[in-house]
């Protein structure tokens, strides 16, 4: 190749080059972040404590107790008790049931002492089962049989989402009424008295017990939709929200009063109690209200709701929890 040929590629390489850096051109660039963090707690049950003897299970979801073998016919017991501790960030709706196993004949029933009620556990807080197995005189047709109760404690999210869970529940006495009610065209007010709400329709799980002569407490516990009107949000001023916002609620209280229980309620005690129609009109007033304590008691006084709360959900707008323990939030156009 000779020297005026290597002159010739230079050339050309040099005009290549001049001409990819004049159509690219050069720009100044920069950019920003924006980033959330969002933490979901912890849900979790483990057994903490037992009758002494009994052996909790190395991941503490079980625990088993052999009692003492029964060498009399004689009446008796084998009292077990163990502790359940809620161990996550939230609080948790604890429920017991028993089931037997084995060849024990219906000399032999359970002992639990605890309500058998849902109880509300706050996170890191217990609650105790005192359970176990009592009998009745025996025969010769007891002898060699052998069987067990397990106790299953189950550990569900808590309603409501106020603080103090525990005084949702009624903690002693007998079961009279278990029933539930749809209802229709209700109205909810908010905290400046304005009627902000429709709710329709709704499902109310009404449970009383009976706690001592002519004394009551009851748990009503509710769940449902709502349809907004236009006016003042349930917070209040200056809080305003547009009419037609659909949402979801869900909430209870927990009562106590004296009362006369009906011979014959008007209402059954148990199952559905079928629908009722408030027919409010988004004023406050209603022409069809139906208050279950009519429909068990003929008479009834000093009806103290020792806690209440409700949620309110939806889509877009907001969430307003109105509690007893405090409100916060709101639902707004």
């Amino acid at each position: 190749m000779t020297l005026r040929k290597v002159a010739g590629l230079l050339a050309a390489f040099g005009l290549t080059v001049g001409l990819i850096g004049g159509g690219v051109g050069a720009q100044f660039y920069d950019h920003v972040t924006a980033q959330e963090n969002i933490n979901v707690g912890t849900f979790q049950c483990l057994i903490t404590g037992a009758t002494a003897g009994a052996v909790i299970a190395g991941d503490q979801k079980s625990v088993t107790y052999t009692a003492p073998a029964i060498m009399s016919s004689t009446p008796g017991s084998a009292p077990f008790y163990f502790t359940v501790k809620d161990t996550g960030s939230m609080p948790q709706s604890l429920t017991v049931s028993a089931a037997w196993a084995g060849s024990l004949s219906g000399h032999f029933s359970s002992i639990l002492a605890t309500p058998t009620a849902a109880t509300i556990v706050a996170a890191g807080g217990t609650q105790t089962y005192n359970a176990g197995i009592q009998w009745s005189a025996l025969d010769s047709g007891d002898l060699t049989t052998s069987g067990s109760i397990t106790y299953t404690v189950n550990c569900n999210e808590a309603p409501y989402g106020a603080a103090n869970y525990a005084a949702a529940t009624c903690s002693a006495g007998t079961p009279i009424i278990n029933v539930t009610e749809t209802v229709l065209n209700d109205e909810d007010s908010g905290v400046s008295g304005n009627y902000w709400a429709i709710d329709s329709p709704y499902t109310r799980q009404i449970t009383v017990w009976n706690t001592g002569a002519n004394n009551y407490c009851a748990t009503v516990s509710y769940s449902g939709q709502f349809t907004t009107r236009a006016g003042a949000s349930p917070a209040g001023s200056p809080g305003t929200v547009t009419g037609g916002i659909q949402g979801t609620w869900s909430g209870g209280y927990r009562a106590t009063f004296t009362g006369t229980l009906l011979v014959t309620p008007l209402w059954p005690t148990s199952g559905s109690v079928g629908t009722v129609d408030y027919n409010c009109n988004g004023l406050g007033t209603c022409t069809n209200l139906v208050s279950y304590l009519n429909q068990y008691f003929s008479s009834n006084a000093g009806f103290d709701q020792t806690w209440w709360g409700w949620q309110y959900n939806t889509d877009s707008h907001g969430i307003w929890v109105n509690s007893i323990d405090g409100n916060s939030g709101d639902i707004t156009g």
